[in-house]
């Protein structure tokens, strides 16, 4: 239940927007429909702040990744030789 909640979180909050705006219109109290569609447009602009976080997120650890990998490619490369035993 939690999963279905975060995956669709904007949808169910802008499902209450438009039952507030669409009770507003109803109940012929305009002050409802001016706040429904504040919050409809504050929960796009949310959603669209939330995305390029996500996405700052990934790079960054893509980053993080290309970045361990190049140190272990430097690391590998500089391994010391084993010595060879002589044999009498």
């Amino acid at each position: 239940m939690s999963k279905f909640l975060k995956k669709n979180k904007n949808s169910i909050v802008m499902a209450m927007n438009v039952m507030i705006i669409a009770l507003g219109f109803f109940s012929k109290d305009y002050k409802f429909v001016v706040i429904g569609i504040l919050l409809a447009i504050l929960n796009v602009y949310v959603a669209s702040q939330e995305k390029k976080i996500e996405e700052q997120k990934a790079l960054l650890k893509t980053e993080k990744k290309a970045l361990l990998k190049e140190q272990k490619a430097k690391i590998k490369g500089k391994k010391k030789k084993k010595k060879t035993k002589k044999r009498r």
